[in-house]
């Protein structure tokens, strides 16, 4: 079922006070343009193409106004503002009722300008910089704790240590990995493993959240991310993807994977960090759907209306990728089964992957909206 403008802002609203939010500080109203199929020129296009956008991108708007508002007057000081599309893990604790700080190194860089335009107040910092981060704790009631990979365990250390110093800081929430702290019975599992450090890493950052003597902690274990799919990330993930529309990659046929919109971790840390007496102490897997990659080659042939093959890395193709994180990440989701986090999950409402999709459209998906989550390439 396609999206109703007449409904969904309202079915939106019930969601959020279902979770417990009552008073959002501020409403990002997010719309766009697209076209059609072909690449248009503004100077080609019809009154036909433009009339189809004007219920979702004029209505619609007016129409989340109205339905918010009366969230917005409970709050001591409202915002509705229309931004282009800017959305992720971080923007879902955006529209929870927070105010926001992000911790970046460099107030004046252009990610860092693009997080400010979406509500956030800026605070600068550096995670081997222990003093600069006692001084970002200040005043902070809650910390949203959520590393790329190289930086590592070291870095979580400094940030919890911070957190701990602080006065005021009584919530952490981190985000690692489904599976996390069960390295040891991984069938590959051995220093020599291209994984070998990544999941020592997430295991300590998870030991590290929960020794620290937080008065509230949760810890959020995503699976395979949805934006693994959209670029730059599919150059890696599933290369050559972009331009013969197949999915290449190491999985077994029979292999059932999980998948989560990257968003979905913001949604649920958002709900830890206002509710944290319901959440404290738990380990949160995080999916929405398990799918085989056949079965997900079919769901973005729906979305982008033509074909999508699949191609399953044969051994020697493997061979020939010594110490690939992606391939062993790869192996490593087929022989790890994980697909339980689905039914884990359920309490969230989460987006599911064909709404995730439809909303992307993956082939024509900008770059330049979408950041990679994780310097190696790859979030699960």
């Amino acid at each position: 079922m396609g999206p109703c403008v007449e409904t969904d802002p309202l079915d939106a609203i019930k969601q959020l006070v279902s979770r417990g939010v009552n008073h959002p500080d501020a409403v990002i109203a997010n719309a766009g343009v697209v076209l059609s199929e072909a690449d248009h020129k503004v100077s080609e296009v019809t009154i036909d193409e433009i009339q189809r956008h004007f219920p979702v991108d004029t209505f619609g708007m007016l129409l989340l106004f109205q339905a918010t508002l009366p969230l917005l007057k409970e709050s001591k000081n409202p915002k509705f503002m229309s931004v282009a599309p800017a959305r992720d893990r971080f923007h879902s604790i955006l529209i929870s009722g927070h105010n926001v700080y992000a911790l970046v190194r460099d107030p004046s860089c252009e990610k860092a300008k693009r997080v400010q335009l979406m509500g956030a107040k800026l605070v600068k910092g550096d995670f081997n910089d222990i003093e600069s981060l006692c001084v970002a704790m200040r005043g902070m009631d809650g910390v949203f704790l959520n590393l790329p990979t190289q930086l590592g365990a070291d870095a979580a250390r400094n940030v919890v240590t911070a957190a701990r110093e602080s006065p005021t800081v009584s919530t952490m929430v981190a985000s690692t990995v489904v599976k996390a702290g069960q390295h040891e019975s991984f069938p590959r599992w051995s220093p020599q493993w291209s994984m070998y450090k990544y999941w020592l890493e997430k295991d300590a950052m998870e030991k590290c959240v929960r020794n620290a003597g937080f008065q509230y902690w949760t810890i959020v274990r995503p699976t395979r991310f949805l934006q693994n799919i959209l670029p730059p990330n599919n150059t890696f993930n599933y290369p050559g993807f972009d331009k013969d529309k197949t999915l290449r990659g190491a999985f077994k046929p029979e292999a059932r994977i999980p998948w989560i919109d990257a968003r979905d971790v913001g949604v649920v840390a958002a709900a830890a960090l206002s509710q944290p007496e319901k959440f404290t102490g738990r380990h949160i897997d995080l999916a929405v759907e398990s799918l085989t990659t056949r079965e997900f080659a079919d769901k973005i042939e729906t979305s982008i209306g033509s074909t999508v093959e699949v191609h399953y890395y044969t051994a020697d193709e493997i061979a020939a990728m010594p110490n690939s994180m992606m391939a062993d990440a790869q192996i490593w989701a087929c022989e790890v089964p994980h697909d339980e986090a689905v039914e884990a999950s359920r309490e969230f409402g989460l987006n599911s992957v064909d709404n995730f999709l439809r909303e992307y459209k993956v082939r024509e998906y900008p770059p330049m909206h979408f950041e990679r989550m994780d310097p190696w390439g790859f979030h699960w």
